[in-house]
């Protein structure tokens, strides 16, 4: 999924079609089917240290030290 540094933490939504990795401060997520990259969402300074995907797929919640991204 994530090249050189590595993902530190990957939520798959139970339908499989929606990966969210955390890491280098971004959260990425992909369209699994597909693989295309939808979003990347930057956490600042901060590196994200969990993300989770709604069980629908629609919704991508990441923590980020002090902030969240939704």
């Amino acid at each position: 999924i994530w090249e050189a540094a590595g993902a530190w933490f990957v939520a798959v939504a139970p339908t499989g079609r929606v990966v969210a990795a955390c890491g280098d401060r971004v959260v990425r997520v992909w369209d699994a089917p597909t693989g295309r990259l939808d979003l990347t969402p930057s956490c600042g300074l901060e590196s994200p240290s969990r993300a989770a995907v709604s069980p629908d797929g629609r919704w991508v919640a990441a923590g980020c030290g002090a902030v969240t991204l939704v």
